[in-house]
């Protein structure tokens, strides 16, 4: 958020000026043998640190936030609003799932498997995390990752031009997902 402000894409946080001296600045064995620190989860390229994750819960709820209140929301509330949100559209694959498979199934039934799908991804597990920055990107990865197969599975039950605003929606989802944490969404493009 800060370096966007800044207009700029590098954090301000000034890299150990030995790292553009090593071979490998990514070699954990040659910074640690230099006694070199090393900011964690981090790309270090050209002298400067980058985040290379995070950028759609920036977008999507930070500056929105600030924008409207002239404040950052705290880190509990943005990972709330994205537990949310794969709650929201886990249930709701859960339910579309149900619609288009066919077969009968009772109300407790997907009530069940919803509840305990939802409580199996890990997601509250994840809004517990100590690292806010990681685990935030972590849960945005993991709605968009949920509205994707939802939108997804609305396409397939479809039909015409329904059939290709789901798909866009799910294309939409897919990309947001990617922006927030590149591997929430890599098991989803290896299906």
């Amino acid at each position: 958020f800060d370096a966007f402000m800044k207009g700029q894409l590098h954090l301000d946080v000034k890299p150990d000026e030995r790292l553009a001296l090593l071979k490998d600045p990514y070699d954990l064995a040659e910074r640690t043998f230099h006694g070199i620190d090393y900011m964690w989860d981090r790309a270090y390229f050209d002298g400067k640190y980058f985040s290379y994750f995070g950028v759609t819960p920036l977008l999507l709820v930070y500056f929105p936030y600030y924008f409207l209140t002239g404040s950052l929301p705290n880190a509990g509330l943005v990972m709330a609003v994205f537990c949310v949100m794969t709650a929201v559209f886990f249930a709701l694959a859960v339910e579309e799932y149900a619609k288009i498979s066919g077969k009968k199934h009772f109300g407790y039934f997907t009530a069940f498997c919803t509840v305990s799908g939802f409580l199996a991804s890990f997601a509250l597990i994840i809004a517990r995390g100590q690292q806010r920055f990681y685990y935030i990107a972590g849960m945005a990865g993991m709605a968009f990752s949920a509205a994707f197969i939802m939108f997804m599975l609305k396409a397939v039950g479809s039909q015409k031009i329904k059939r290709i605003i789901y798909f866009a929606l799910a294309g939409i989802s897919f990309g947001l997902g990617f922006h927030s944490r590149v591997n929430s969404v890599v098991p989803l493009a290896i299906v």
